[in-house]
């Protein structure tokens, strides 16, 4: 399958590392993509998931640990 570099549906934006990453058109979900973690790239914890919202014009990178807290906290309420 061939898209276009300026096919919208084939961006998303990826909340754990705060880029736009390339997205399966078919699937819907990221594809696997790295990020810079202590001068070493490692697999970004968003590959393979659906795009989040883009929160505004400067996102910052959410960590899994305060996704997991976040959860753990919203439950208990």
């Amino acid at each position: 399958m061939s898209v276009a570099f300026d096919e919208p549906g084939a961006w998303g934006f990826c909340r754990y590392c705060a880029f736009e990453v390339a997205v399966d058109i078919d699937t819907g979900c990221m594809f696997v993509h790295t990020r810079l973690k202590n001068w070493l790239d490692e697999r970004c914890y968003g590959s393979l998931m659906e795009p989040s919202e883009k929160p505004g014009p400067e996102a910052v990178p959410v960590s899994y640990e305060d996704v997991i807290a976040d959860a753990m906290q919203s439950s208990a309420d």
